[in-house]
């Protein structure tokens, strides 16, 4: 029997600034970008990650967690 590996998930934290959400992780330093809208940053998280590791944009999960500010919560 062949054993699955496991994938990968990175946690990606978007913020929101201005028009924008800004999209950083915790796991991958140094994986920046932003997305106009919250759908897009699932597929400009991936290229960041992606980007930063120098592995495929689909060889890795992502959680995304949007972050609102405290007088929104």
């Amino acid at each position: 029997m062949v054993a699955m590996k496991k994938r990968q998930t990175y946690r990606i934290e978007c913020r929101r600034a201005h028009d924008w959400w800004t999209i950083t992780s915790p796991d991958v330093p140094g994986a920046l970008s932003r997305a106009r809208r919250l759908e897009h940053v699932d597929r400009q998280a991936r290229r960041a990650v992606g980007a930063i590791l120098d592995v495929d944009e689909d060889s890795f999960d992502i959680e995304v967690v949007p972050v609102l500010a405290d007088d929104l919560v």
